[in-house]
């Protein structure tokens, strides 16, 4: 299968909302996150509320933010 094919099927279009609810933070924190691209996305959706992601992206950020245990 081509890596563009993986890569399109791992796409998901979340509001900024739902991307706040799986990082447990506020919404305008994923705004700053977009604009100073800490968190990668693909396209702004109409009035800019819908962002289409690759999954492991999220996942992949979820997992460099957690703090390390002493």
């Amino acid at each position: 299968m081509p890596r563009t094919s993986r890569i399109r099927q791992s796409l998901e279009m979340l509001t900024i909302d739902d991307v706040a609810r799986k990082l447990k933070i506020d919404p305008s924190e994923v705004s700053i996150l977009i604009v100073t691209e800490r968190l990668r996305c693909f396209r702004l959706g109409q009035n800019g509320e819908r962002i289409r992601i690759i999954q492991r992206d999220l996942e992949r950020f979820c997992t460099d933010s957690r703090p390390n245990p002493l």
